[in-house]
């Protein structure tokens, strides 16, 4: 699933379990799957309190958006500040995928096996027309990566060449960790497609999910500090407003 307006940040902040694990799915399956009345407000009560969760999460990615673009935008951030919003971050977001699990067990445990398989049957039909969609967009949506200007802006910068190359490397490795993270979703359902399929999955199947992606955010964003610490050592005080703008972009 190609995200073609999201940011690097939004990205690696990213707060969807209810499309990674399923939860919207069963949102929309339940309407038309489940016959019994009481279940189905039963279930739809759970996901709703879930759903709650989930705009909570987005308040607070919204405040260490902003957290993380003061950081950026600031010459004398230090490694430490960057690992310690990065654990918060990653806190808050383990928080709501565990109750993404439980809500998914708690609902999947109420259905049975040919309500779950109709539910997944019609998601593979979803999946299918909007990957479709997707590819007649994808080339020219990637064609608009984020560092292609902050490259630019590098290369115009006073630095020496070793430096200049260094932040060049970074961006490169940049660049395709943006792709990956981009893709996440669909990467992750062909990769995972057995546990996230199965019913019976348990809390501790579901983490290894969850666990696989947060690894590509950690990644992603500290390839993306360290290229800021690169960046904040080198560059004349008379260009660094020029880079802050760059970074400021990647976390607007």
């Amino acid at each position: 699933m190609l995200i073609a307006t999201a940011t690097l940040i939004t990205l690696l902040l990213f707060g969807g379990p209810e499309e990674l694990f399923l939860i919207n799915a069963l949102e929309k399956g339940i309407k038309k799957e489940i016959i019994d009345k009481d279940l189905k407000k039963e279930i739809k009560s759970e996901i709703s309190e879930y759903k709650k969760s989930v705009k909570n999460y987005k308040k607070q990615r919204k405040n260490q958006k902003k957290e993380l673009s003061n950081l950026y935008v600031s010459r004398t951030t230090t490694k430490e500040e960057f690992t310690t919003l990065f654990e918060e971050m990653l806190s808050t977001l383990k928080k709501l995928q565990k109750e993404a699990f439980e809500t998914r067990i708690s609902v999947l445990d109420k259905i049975s096996e040919e309500e779950w398989g109709n539910i997944i049957a019609k998601e593979k039909e979803r999946l299918v027309k909007l990957e479709q969609k997707n590819a007649k967009k994808k080339d020219k949506e990637k064609s608009k990566n984020p560092f292609s200007k902050f490259e630019a802006t590098v290369q115009a910068l006073q630095l020496d060449t070793q430096t200049e190359q260094n932040a060049l490397d970074h961006i490169e490795s940049l660049k395709e960790q943006y792709a990956n993270l981009e893709n996440y979703v669909e990467d992750t359902r062909n990769k995972f497609v057995t546990i996230i399929n199965n019913k019976s999955s348990t809390e501790q199947e579901l983490e290894t999910i969850a666990n696989w992606n947060n690894d590509l955010r950690k990644k992603a964003f500290f390839e993306l500090s360290d290229l800021y610490l690169l960046l904040s050592k080198n560059v004349p005080e008379s260009e660094w407003n020029t880079v802050a703008k760059e970074f400021k972009k990647l976390v607007k």
